[in-house]
Order: structure tokens, then C-alpha cells, then sequence
């Protein structure tokens, strides 16, 4: 393999496989979330969301996580070209398989852009980086076969003709594509144990399954709640006319509530355009609570307020997030959340003032009174209660997303019928 191209391909494998790593190391974190407290350093808005790719459906392939089959890949192409730049007679037949393996791989690239950006609208910077990765390995390739004109068309038709059959053709070599398409094999089987394994993927998604034919046909067997409450005036992500409404009552100073903020909307991101999921106050706080005998988590009013505000200039999932994020919630550090978000500081402070904001608050909390919630969070899909489940790995009850996601497509399903 010629200097310089071997040079671009390693470069490419080994951006490919530092990408593939950090993206898989996400990976295991989103579905092993049990105490999920924050977003990824590459998730810095709704469209730039690696959580978002990450938790979805898309994110795998039979179980196993894209990334980490993306990282035995740039390993065995990395391999590949060092094999085919140390050693003489092999070194075509080698080069040539690496170049076959780099369109499917582009290829897919380009699907699952396609999927990113027109399905689940976000994009991964980690996987925008492993697209430049497969394109940079395509080019090494592509330039070490050094071809011209006629001569595609002689390779590609002589190559396969080699592949089938005992003739050399126009190549003068065997391509011996079988010797390395059983390699392959046998690296994308490690990888696929290795990544659904360690990832936690396999694990998660049995006892997903388990769940999901214990607790369904219990969900849709439970009374419909007609929750009637102002959707104008309350924060939605989604589409407001989508067919699924979800809602969730939660309280920024709750700790599971602070699992649900980072853990709900990724896993529903690639439903979108057809749910509705409208966030609802209901602060454990007897600063606005009445129903609370004793105080449970002082600043939670004052962190619902904050929210209301940031609502009325179009912020609200950004302080959302921030507000999530407080180890302790004070008035100064609400107002430097308010900051961070770009809001209109002495705007914000006067809105924390307004009686309207405080009345949503309490309207909120007689919302979540009048439907009888047991606490937070509470999540209901198009009326009915979504109930905890018990996970093994903490021993806690908790929302699950995979059964989440299960019972939207079912009430989809039932929409479409």
C-alpha cells in the first residue's frame, strides 16, 4: 500500500475507532441509566443531541450498538492496512477487499444521516465524525488502487469474475475476498458479542422485554384520566396536534424526577412529530403547595417559576435542563441558570414577581390534585398512568423508557387502524 494513502487510511481508522469508543461509552451510559443526572458533553441542544441518537431504535442493529460494531470495523481496517502496507505479495488482494468494505460503510453512513437528521431530528457529533472517518477510509482506498478510466471498469468486473472463478483477468492476482470476508465475519461477530455485552444492551433489552409482556396489556387495561388543562400555556415538546399526548407532573428538586428530565425525551425523540409531551408542575414545596403537612423540597416553587418564565420567552427546555441540574436551588443560582440560557435577566426577575406566574404554578399543583397523583414523577400517556417498574440492577421501581416507547407505538398502532 503506497505511503501516503496508507498514512490517510490509518488516520481514518483511528478517528473512526476514538469515535466509535466515546459513542459506545455513551451508549452504555444512556441504557444503563438508572441515575442518570445529565446530558453527554456532545448534547447541547434539542438538534445537536447525541442522547437523543443514542437512546434511539436506531441506534442498534440485532441488539448490538452501531458503535461499538463501528469500532471492530475501523480495527480490522486499520489492521487491514497495515498488513497491506508491510507486506509485499498480499498486499493488492488486501488493499482491494479494504476498498470493497468502504462503500457499504459510506453507504450506510449516508442512511443513517438521512435517518438522524429527517427522523429523529438531531444529529450525534460523535457520529457525524465517524461518517468523515468512513469517507476519509474511501478516499485512502480509493487512491491507493490508483486507477483511471477504463481501468475501473477492468478491476471492478475482473475482480468479482476472480471472485467466482479461477480467472485472474485483467488483475493478475487472486483477490482471495473469501480468506478476508471470513475475517470480517469473525471481527463483527466479537464485536457484536462484545459491544451488546459490555454496552448492557443485550442485558437491559431482555429484561425490556420481560417487562413489556408483564406490564402492556396491565397499562391499556387501566381507566383513561381526561386531564383537561390549558395546552396553550403549558411548556409541550413534540407536536401539539400529535395523536399521543403524554404528561408528566415533576418537581425539579426530586431526584427521580431528575432521572425522567434526561432519560424521557431521548428515548421518544424518533416520535416526534407524533406525540405531545407537556410538562406540568407539581412542586413537593409547601412554599406554593398547600397539600404538603411538612416541607419536602424547598426551591422547587421557586425552580417551577424560573421554568414559567423562561417558557414565556421560548426557552423553557433549556432552564428545564439547567434547573435539573442544580445540586442546590437558590434565587442565585436560578438567575445565573437564566443567564446561561441568554434570557433577559432584569426581565426574568420581574417575571418571578408576577402573580400570573405563581397562579399557573398553583393551577398546576390543582391539576395534579384533582387526578390524584401519588407523587413524582407521574407520567400519563393519552390519559392513562404509565406505572413504575421494578429494576433489578438498583432494586428500585422506577419509569422505564423501553416500555415507554412500547406503549406509544401500541396507541400509534391503534390510531392508524
Amino acid at each position: 500500500m503506497r505511503k501516503k494513502w496508507f498514512a490517510l487510511a490509518l488516520l481514518g481508522a483511528c478517528i473512526g475507532a476514538i469515535a466509535a469508543s466515546i459513542s459506545l461509552a455513551n451508549h452504555a451510559r444512556i441504557v444503563r441509566s438508572v441515575s442518570i443526572s445529565k446530558n453527554s458533553f456532545c448534547t447541547v441542544s434539542d438538534f445537536v443531541n447525541c442522547d437523543a441518537v443514542e437512546a434511539s431504535s436506531y441506534s442498534t442493529v440485532g441488539g448490538a450498538p452501531i458503535a461499538g460494531l463501528g469500532l471492530f470495523y475501523y480495527l480490522m481496517i486499520g489492521g487491514f492496512a497495515l498488513y497491506a502496507r508491510f507486506r509485499n505479495i498480499p498486499k493488492f488482494k488486501t488493499a482491494a477487499f479494504c476498498w470493497w468494505s468502504t462503500i457499504p460503510a459510506v453507504l450506510y453512513s449516508i442512511l443513517l444521516a438521512f435517518i438522524s437528521i429527517y427522523v429523529l431530528h438531531a444529529v450525534c457529533l460523535t457520529c457525524i465524525t465517524m461518517y468523515i472517518a468512513n469517507l476519509i477510509l474511501f478516499i485512502a482506498f480509493t487512491g491507493n488502487l490508483g486507477l483511471h478510466g477504463r481501468d475501473w471498469f477492468r478491476f471492478i468486473r475482473d475482480y468479482w469474475i476472480s471472485v467466482f472463478t479461477r480467472r485472474k483477468g485483467w488483475l493478475q492476482y487472486s483477490p482471495s475476498f473469501w480468506v478476508h470476508f471470513l475475517i470480517s465475519v469473525l471481527v463483527f461477530g466479537i464485536g457484536y458479542l462484545f459491544s451488546g455485552n459490555v454496552s448492557g444492551t443485550f442485558e437491559i433489552k431482555a429484561n425490556a422485554r420481560n417487562i413489556i409482556s408483564r406490564y402492556l396489556d396491565e397499562h391499556f387495561a387501566s381507566p383513561v384520566i381526561n386531564i383537561t388543562f390549558d395546552k396553550g400555556n403549558t411548556p409541550v415538546w413534540g407536536n401539539p396536534n400529535a395523536p399521543v399526548t403524554i404528561v408528566e407532573f415533576s418537581d425539579y428538586v426530586c431526584p427521580y424526577c431528575r432521572v425522567a428530565a434526561f432519560l424521557i425525551k431521548p428515548f421518544i425523540s424518533e416520535y416526534k412529530k407524533d406525540v405531545a409531551f407537556y410538562f406540568v408542575n407539581y412542586p413537593l414545596d409547601a412554599e406554593c403547595n398547600s397539600y404538603m403537612q411538612s416541607q419536602m423540597h424547598p426551591g422547587a416553587c421557586l425552580a417551577a417559576k424560573a421554568a414559567l418564565c423562561a417558557h414565556r420567552e421560548g426557552r423553557f427546555w433549556e432552564m428545564h435542563d439547567r434547573l435539573f441540574k442544580l445540586k442546590e436551588v437558590s434565587r442565585d443560582e436560578v438567575v445565573s441558570a437564566a443567564k446561561e440560557c441568554g434570557l433577559d435577566i432584569q426581565k426574568f426577575e420581574g417575571c418571578l414577581s408576577d402573580p400570573s406566574i405563581e397562579k399557573k404554578v398553583r393551577e398546576d399543583i390543582e391539576l395534579g390534585r384533582s387526578i390524584h397523583i401519588r407523587g413524582t414523577p407521574s407520567v400519563f400517556v393519552n390519559g392513562r398512568e404509565l406505572g413504575l417498574v421494578l429494576d433489578k440492577r438498583s432494586a428500585y421501581f422506577r419509569l422505564d423508557p423501553y416500555f415507554i416507547r412500547e406503549v406509544i407505538k401500541r396507541e400509534l398502532k391503534a390510531v392508524h387502524k
